[in-house]
């Protein structure tokens, strides 16, 4: 388990990756195979993006509350 030190840089870092793009989208990974996963990462690499997989917590908090950000997690 990491230490809250560790989980707070955590978060600084995502704040900043998320501070300087214009476009972040967000998905589940829900049904989807390792080989399509790995095709994905691929083909947003090719295009210069980054395809980062964090924790619901963290990319809340990094990005705001949901109503600040528009959008919301899914129901299960």
């Amino acid at each position: 388990m990491k230490k809250r030190s560790e989980k707070q840089q955590d978060l600084d870092k995502l704040k900043t990756e998320l501070a300087k793009v214009s476009t972040v989208i967000l998905s589940t990974f829900q049904g989807i195979s390792v080989e399509n996963d790995t095709k994905l990462r691929r083909a947003v690499q090719a295009v210069g993006g980054k395809y980062k997989v964090v924790k619901n917590t963290l990319a809340e908090r990094a990005g705001g509350t949901r109503r600040q950000m528009r959008w919301r997690w899914p129901r299960r």
